[in-house]
């Protein structure tokens, strides 16, 4: 077992999540990954064995998770392990308690209602943002990672909120307006920090406007 520099590991896994996060995993190499982080390509494998090896650390990097007891290189459990690492993190926030009790509701949502709705989801996106940032930029790249990505969560998230939309007779066309919903919430919450004109305003700020403007293509 190699002895650990202090903070390199922690170091290289977070250039690792930037690399991957920018460029998806397919267009990632290892020399990207050592020369974000400032060190050798051949260091770089003594800290992980492979590319998958990296982003298995990465996914759970990305989560909060400490990677601080693992054996050096790091390993790779093969994709059905990365994938139960995703399908746990997908269980833990696919939720979304204040639209479930809209769904099951007999009345109409109020305008506060949605708007509380709207606020789940940004706090949900925007709590686990680095993580979903990294899932949705490489799932195109690896086919487990997008089935279990589009099925266990973001289609998950559209489709809850098409069966609330379906509800509202004042919508004319509703599955639209879903998408525009949630679209809306994911762009503010997680896509806008890549953005390379960040907005000119406090975060509280933006999330209030973004919850405005996302119940109101409910209510109208």
């Amino acid at each position: 077992m190699r002895r650990r520099t202090e903070g390199r590991l922690e170091a290289i896994v977070e250039a690792a999540l930037c690399v991957f996060t920018r460029h998806g995993y397919a267009e990632t190499q290892m020399a990207d990954i050592a020369r974000a982080a400032g060190v050798s390509t051949g260091t770089l494998y003594l800290y992980a064995e492979s590319k998958e090896a990296l982003f298995h650390a990465t996914l759970r990097h990305a989560q909060g998770k400490s990677l601080s007891g693992e054996p050096l290189p790091l390993t790779f459990p093969g994709w059905t392990g990365a994938m139960g690492e995703l399908k746990r993190f997908s269980a833990g926030v696919s939720a979304w308690p204040r639209l479930s009790a809209a769904l099951t509701a007999r009345t109409r949502p109020s305008a506060a209602t949605l708007a509380a709705i709207a606020g789940e989801l940004y706090d949900l996106i925007a709590a686990n943002r680095r993580t979903l940032t990294l899932i949705d930029r490489c799932a195109r790249d690896i086919a487990d990672l997008h089935n279990v990505y589009e099925s266990g969560l973001r289609d998950r998230y559209i489709t809850e909120l098409e069966r609330l939309a379906a509800r509202l007779p004042h919508l004319a066309q509703p599955t639209i307006t879903a998408r525009a919903f949630v679209e809306l919430i994911a762009w503010m919450a997680m896509h806008r920090h890549g953005d390379r004109r960040p907005l000119p305003a406090a975060e509280d700020e933006i999330r209030t406007a973004t919850l405005t403007a996302a119940a109101a293509t409910l209510q109208h």
